[in-house]
């Protein structure tokens, strides 16, 4: 009321006008808003937004193992099974203790991946489509590959146990198998590949290569192998008495695919130049897979 004791009318604050001080943080309510919260901007129906939680964050009410692992100190593992239901739920296990896991549903699909990429561990079942799960680990042993190998199966016993270390397995595990036992068995096998020097110079029998002049001579004599080509060759004569597939030459040299004609011609270009008027070949196709660079000591 104001000095004569009349009602004074209700008025509403203009546009752009700021309520008094003492309304507080519930007086919209009152005009039959819902309360806004003091910690999280509303949404447009007033309500308070969810927290949200990233894709790929972790969640902070979670504990376990990958809680306490990183990407940089996880064991990177490459599973090789032809069964993707079961292979995808094992993966899943793996990964939910902290490791990486990569798939490959075909020993053609596990052998490009082993010899291309560096994994602390194997894991590859015995039941494979096409060829025996100890076919594949003897051709990765021959390709030179010393990652360890866990071969699962399922049969038990010691004749199953003897067969798959004579393969050249590391270990054998039969299904079924409790979770701990795989993560034991996985912690006490894997370990990082070793460490590979980066020398500027090198040599397979009389193939030098200079990688910091990208030059290139056999028994003395300069050879012209330019761009791609020295890289392909390069990457054979790192790799010198492994076979080497198709896909990881792709990989590694191009780093993308830019058809198969393309590296038959680099290939047919590098054979000419070093194994053109030798005696020795060095570089040979191994059919079905792709090609390898071997001297007579290999």
């Amino acid at each position: 009321m104001d000095v004569r004791g009349r009602r004074q009318p209700l008025r509403r604050p203009r546009r752009g006008q700021q309520q008094p001080d003492d309304a507080g943080p519930q007086a919209g309510a009152c005009a039959g808003q819902r309360p806004v919260h003091p910690l999280r901007p509303p949404g447009h129906d007033g309500h308070p937004q969810p927290a949200r939680i990233h894709p790929g964050a972790q969640d902070p009410g979670v504990h376990g193992p990958m809680s306490r692992l990183t990407a940089a100190t996880a064991t990177r593992i490459l599973l090789v099974d032809g069964h993707r239901t079961a292979a995808t739920a094992l993966a899943l296990r793996l990964a939910t203790a902290g490791h990486r896991v990569g798939r490959a549903y075909s020993w053609r699909e596990g052998l490009s991946r082993a010899v291309g990429s560096d994994h602390h561990l194997i894991l590859l079942h015995r039941d494979l489509p096409e060829i025996d799960g100890l076919a594949l680990v003897r051709i990765l042993r021959a390709c030179g590959l010393t990652a360890p190998m866990l071969l699962l199966s399922a049969t038990d016993g010691a004749e199953a146990r003897r067969e798959a270390l004579g393969a050249g397995a590391d270990d054998h595990l039969a299904q079924p198998f409790a979770d701990e036992t795989l993560l034991a068995r996985v912690a006490a096998l894997a370990r990082p590949p070793p460490q590979r020097d980066a020398p500027t110079l090198l040599a397979v029998a009389d193939l030098e290569l200079d990688l910091e002049n990208r030059s290139a001579a056999r028994a003395g004599r300069a050879l012209r192998v330019p761009g791609r080509d020295f890289d392909l060759l390069a990457y054979l004569v790192r790799n010198h008495g492994r076979a080497v597939t198709r896909d990881s030459l792709l990989r590694h040299v191009w780093g993308r695919d830019p058809g198969p004609r393309t590296l038959r011609a680099s290939i047919d270009r590098i054979r000419t130049e070093v194994d053109g008027g030798s005696p020795l070949q060095l570089i040979h196709v191994v059919p079905g897979i792709g090609y390898c660079l071997l001297d007579e000591g290999d």
